[in-house]
């Protein structure tokens, strides 16, 4: 009798699933589950707008979206390219560890810089080779808007053809976001630094850039970008832009990049080679800070908190539970600096890093983000 009573039981459940009409939600109620599933990855929220014609009516994503940072795909990492003309793309989640593979036809005809430093927040930083306009693509959403060109950085005569020269050393090297919708890019060739919104005739020019910048990041809405002693802030409140000291590092530096810990805090990791007098030889040394902005004032890190850093001459990347990357160990940095065959595994607690090939797949599409150091 029982066990009757439960058949029963199950083919109501079963005939009730089978006539719940999910696409006939309420409106209000989609718009929630959208929000939520926003706030986690906008790759959720595209995911969720395929579900049904009527979710997908309901769960708009409008083109001036593209510069509202919740819909910025932050946790997405473009790997290199092996052929620059090639519109295909792989991208790789940080905290899933998916990869998914995109043809993006907005790629063609335009220079695409590797890296965390040029793919602010997971956006693309586009330089069309034809016009020289800057183009920022979301690369899920699929939305792309147009900044003014470089060639109204051109000092002095304007009018004519530009320069091989000029289209060398105006190559953006890095990029990033400044307040509401500023969109800032850097060109390490000539070590300038400009500013515009959607809509303006030109380039601003930043003001107060001394030393060559060594890493840049987009940080709680914020430009922040390191030279070879201090954290600098670009500030947007005068009638120029201009770069202001943050926090003095009070040391000189030279291979650091900027990390995000999941919006929390800033860090800073960095390397510097002390002489060891024992073996004759310059020693890596891997050291990472948290940075308080309010107090201006860096406090060294010594323990991860389960994280780990891959660092290289393109950028950095921090994977926020590295436990669940195989053959990736918590709490430690992998780097890869110059032309050094061998990444170096530094252990957070331990003095000195050891060399070895990165072994496993993902960490491999890891190794390559941040220097290109293996084909994919």
């Amino acid at each position: 009798m029982a066990t009757r009573n439960r058949k029963s039981r199950r083919n109501a459940n079963h005939v009730a699933e089978k006539e719940r009409d999910w696409a006939a939600l309420p409106s209000d109620l989609v718009e929630d589950v959208a929000n939520l599933l926003l706030d986690n990855d906008v790759a959720d929220l595209i995911c969720f707008r395929l579900v049904c014609k009527p979710w997908k009516s309901t769960v708009k994503l409008e083109a001036n979206a593209l510069l509202d940072h919740r819909y910025h795909p932050r946790r997405w990492i473009l790997l290199p390219r092996s052929d620059d003309n090639s519109t295909s793309c792989m991208f790789l989640n940080v905290i899933t560890r998916k990869t998914i593979k995109m043809d993006l036809e907005a790629l063609g005809n335009h220079a695409v810089v590797a890296g965390s430093a040029a793919a602010p927040e997971g956006m693309l930083v586009l330089r069309d080779e034809a016009s020289l306009v800057i183009r920022i693509l979301n690369p899920l959403t699929g939305h792309v808007i147009d900044l003014p060109s470089v060639k109204t950085l051109r000092r002095g005569r304007r009018r004519g053809p530009v320069s091989s020269k000029f289209r060398v050393e105006h190559k953006v090297t890095a990029a990033g976001f400044a307040g509401g919708n500023s969109v800032v890019i850097y060109f390490g060739e000539v070590n300038r630094m400009a500013v515009a919104k959607p809509g303006d005739a030109r380039w601003t020019p930043v003001r107060g850039l001394g030393s060559p910048i060594l890493t840049t990041i987009t940080f709680q809405r914020r430009f922040y970008c390191i030279d070879h002693q201090n954290l600098l802030v670009l500030d947007m409140a005068g009638v120029f832009p201009r770069l202001a000291v943050a926090v003095a590092m009070n040391t000189r530096l030279y291979s650091v990049n900027l990390l995000d810990n999941s919006g929390k805090n800033l860090m800073v990791q960095c390397r510097r080679m002390p002489w060891d007098s024992r073996e004759f030889c310059y020693k890596n040394v891997i050291l990472v800070y948290k940075v308080d902005l309010e107090e201006g004032t860096v406090m060294p890190v010594h323990d991860l908190a389960g994280q780990a850093v891959f660092a290289g001459d393109l950028g950095a990347v921090l994977l926020p539970s590295a436990g669940h990357w195989p053959c990736v160990e918590p709490n430690a940095v992998y780097f890869k600096f110059g032309r050094s065959q061998l990444f170096g595994e530094h252990h957070m607690g331990k003095p000195y890093p050891v060399y070895r090939d990165v072994v496993g797949t993902l960490a491999k599409y890891l190794a390559t983000y941040v220097s290109c150091a293996y084909s994919v």
